[in-house]
C-alpha cells in the first residue's frame, strides 16, 4: 500500500524541519488563525521558501546535530547525496 501527503502539507513539514527557532512565528500565526497556515505564510514576515527550497552545504549546522542518534553525518550526507541522484 502507498499513502501520499498533500503538496502543502509537505511544504509545511519541510519547513518545520528544516526551520530554525524563527519558524516558530509560523506555528503561532498557524494557532492564532486556526490552523490556516496558508494565512500564516502570507501574515508572517519570514519567507517560508528559504527554508523550504535552499540547498544545504554537508559542513552546515543542522537543527537536529546536537541529536546523538548513532549516526555519522558524514553517512547521512551521503545518503543524502546519493538520493538527490537516484533516478
Amino acid at each position: 500500500m502507498v499513502t501520499h501527503d498533500l503538496p502543502k502539507w509537505a511544504y509545511t513539514q519541510a519547513l518545520l524541519s528544516r526551520g530554525d527557532r524563527r519558524t516558530t512565528q509560523f506555528l503561532i500565526k498557524a494557532l492564532e488563525t486556526g490552523g490556516d497556515w496558508t494565512r500564516a505564510f502570507r501574515e508572517v514576515s519570514l519567507n517560508p521558501d528559504f527554508y523550504v527550497f535552499r540547498e544545504r552545504a554537508a559542513d552546515e549546522l543542522f537543527p537536529w546535530d546536537f541529536i546523538d542518534h548513532g549516526l555519522d553525518k558524514k553517512i547521512l550526507w551521503q545518503e543524502y547525496q546519493n538520493a538527490l541522484h537516484c533516478h
